[in-house]
């Protein structure tokens, strides 16, 4: 599996776990798909622009792929830190995410 694969699939977990949570409160769980859904369009926008920018270098494969591999670790983070970690010392439903290598 290649590591954006793994990035989207940890995220998918974090996000499933983050719904899950707020399953008693359905306007909060569907207020943190919506999140979600804007998230990867933002991303797919950004990192557009960073091929764009690069669409004539060697590397700009590279530069895309590296784009949404870290957009999507930092998302992954801000849902863990949002929704599955608790603000007393109970801790996290899931470890804290890591950059994805």
């Amino acid at each position: 599996m290649d590591v954006l694969s793994q990035a989207e699939e940890r995220q998918a977990e974090y996000l499933g776990v983050a719904v899950e949570r707020a399953r008693d409160r359905p306007e909060l769980a569907a207020m943190i798909g919506r999140s979600d859904a804007a998230f990867t369009t933002y991303r797919d926008a950004e990192c557009g622009a960073v091929l764009q920018d690069w669409i004539e270098g060697s590397i700009r494969g590279a530069m895309t792929l590296n784009c949404r591999i870290e957009m999507t670790d930092r998302r992954t983070h801000t849902i863990w830190q949002n929704w599955i970690t608790h603000m007393d010392s109970t801790p996290p439903l899931l470890p804290e995410p890591q950059p994805t290598r």
